[in-house]
């Protein structure tokens, strides 16, 4: 679906058909369960419990067992409405149940005798205690995901700036040590919409940064550090869990571009102190993302059916080189003269012509060195005047730190580096 690239783009047409199947794999989805109770304490079997999603009007349907209680599996993130009904009851209403990826909630309800035309509406809270299951769990939401900060210093803006804020999380910096719950760097689990990212490369975070969808597409996603499904056996000390997003009834979007240039960058202090100009930089990270009912002018309207969102971010950087020094070859090279190679103390290093090789009695080998240090052309591999000459058609780089011919400083660290610029991503 992605692949390493200057840009990340992220399509999803989304069902609204909800249906009982089992699931093999690891899944993002919830889970909302509850008693239906009467206004005794007793509980009510057979009762319809019909959970909502309030975004896109996706319903599913389920009776209570005899014992009074409900679960609806797989469900996707979002806000809920619960609603409880039976024959003689009033029906019960719980409202705003928000449910997070990779998570259970619980809604009990209680039926009062009276009209079934009249209803009794419960506002949810927020649970103060897990207890639906033992994991340790922290859920970055969509509204931290789009409203935090998140770093942008010459890289894509990554899941990673955001994970690191969950409790047991940490980055001690580099691809490979990102960490959760205690356990060994890079060994964690991660999965998107329910599919495994186990990679080797996939958990190194320039990896993901570059490869994951655009935080643009992620709703929200969710850190698991203790107590997680058996399905999870494999990741050491946690699993991160993200959910892209769907489409709602309403048509929303976004654009946005995050840069920095050389016109809002100061100077730094020492070189604008020495006259030295900025170092250039331009970075640009953009996109657009936009979601809502596929509807198709007199053909098909597909409110509370058929959604579709779109997400692109599109990311370049190029900063000035920092200067550096290399060796080259010197031009007499080229033509096999190494009269001015010389060591630290200006004395002429020899070169040996492999020709002349003799092994003495006592095993000592001896080879007679080149004339004045020039190699004759007439030993050049025919490989090798081939490469020379694509080299010379190219325009050689020549030494350029001034060091005088004969000195340590023609041959050795003789060509410094002082402009040009990297591109990231290549």
């Amino acid at each position: 679906m992605l692949n390493r690239s200057t840009s990340r783009g992220f399509c999803l047409i989304s069902l609204a058909v909800f249906a009982a199947f089992s699931l093999f794999a690891q899944s993002e989805r919830g889970t909302i369960s509850g008693t239906v109770h009467d206004a005794t304490g007793a509980v009510v079997p057979g009762a319809t419990v019909t959970a909502t999603e309030t975004a896109t009007n996706s319903v599913i349907t389920v009776t209570t067992s005899s014992a009074g209680d409900y679960t609806i599996p797989s469900l996707t993130v979002g806000t809920y409405t619960v609603r409880a009904e039976k024959e003689g009851f009033r029906p019960a209403v719980v409202t705003g149940l928000t449910l997070n990826a990779a998570s259970s909630a619980r809604a009990d309800l209680t039926l009062e005798v009276g009209s079934t035309r009249q209803a009794v509406e419960v506002q949810a809270s927020a649970a103060q205690l897990q207890t639906e299951d033992s994991k340790s769990s922290a859920t970055v939401t969509n509204r931290m995901v789009d409203d935090l900060p998140l770093v942008v210093s010459g890289t894509l803006r990554s899941p990673f700036d955001l994970a690191t804020l969950t409790p047991e999380a940490k980055n001690t910096g580099g691809d490979n040590n990102f960490v959760l719950g205690g356990g060994q760097a890079a060994s964690y689990g991660s999965t998107l919409d329910g599919v495994s990212t186990n990679t080797g490369r996939a958990l190194q975070m320039s990896w993901v940064a570059s490869n994951a969808p655009s935080l643009e597409a992620i709703t929200e996603f969710t850190v698991d550090t203790n107590g997680f499904k058996a399905e999870y056996g494999h990741a050491g000390g946690g699993v991160m869990t993200f959910v892209s997003k769907s489409g709602t009834n309403d048509y929303h979007g976004s654009a946005y571009e995050f840069l920095r240039n050389n016109d809002f960058d100061a100077n730094y202090f020492f070189s604008n102190r020495a006259g030295i100009p900025r170092p250039i930089y331009k970075q640009n990270d953009f996109g657009a993302s936009a979601g809502g009912p596929v509807w198709i002018p007199k053909l098909y309207n597909g409110r509370n059916k058929t959604f579709f969102f779109f997400a692109y971010e599109g990311f370049r950087n190029r900063s000035g080189a920092t200067a550096f020094t290399t060796t080259v070859p010197t031009p007499e090279m080229y033509n096999g003269d190494f009269s001015k190679w010389v060591d630290s103390s200006g004395k002429q290093i020899p070169i040996y012509d492999p020709t002349t090789q003799v092994v003495g009695a006592n095993g000592t080998v001896t080879r007679t060195p080149f004339a004045n240090n020039q190699i004759p052309k007439s030993l050049f591999d025919p490989l090798s005047v081939k490469a020379i000459g694509v080299f010379q058609s190219g325009g050689l780089l020549t030494p350029n730190t001034g060091a005088a011919p004969g000195t340590v400083g023609y041959v050795n660290n003789n060509y410094r580096v002082t402009n040009g610029s990297q591109v990231n991503p290549i």
